[in-house]
């Protein structure tokens, strides 16, 4: 790790959202891929993109994962990536290899 400047290197540092990710996060909230790139400010084309595990800057992956996290969802990693949202029954855990995790309240 650097020197913090401005937030940025705290930002750099953050781990990045994966294809699977995000193709299951999309799918929890029930957005399109045309509703997705509104929402973060990118092309459908991005979202197809990051969803087959292209190669993307990291500044474009920021938006789209910030879009995600503005809708409520968390991103884990670890031994078994996947994803999690808070909703009114509780919170849904699903692994990027499609693992549902019982609700928890």
């Amino acid at each position: 790790m650097g020197v913090k400047m401005n937030g940025r290197q705290e930002e750099k540092d953050k781990v990045r959202m994966l294809a699977a990710q995000s193709s299951v996060a999309r799918a929890i909230l029930d957005l399109s891929i045309e509703q997705l790139a509104q929402k973060a400010g990118v092309t459908a084309d991005i979202i197809l993109r990051i969803e087959a595990g292209a190669p993307l800057d990291d500044d474009t992956l920021a938006k789209v994962q910030a879009a995600f996290e503005a809708e409520g969802v968390e991103f884990t990693f670890g031994d078994r990536p996947g994803v999690k949202i808070r909703t009114l029954d509780g919170i849904i855990e699903v692994s990027a290899g499609g693992s549902v995790v019982p609700l928890k309240h």
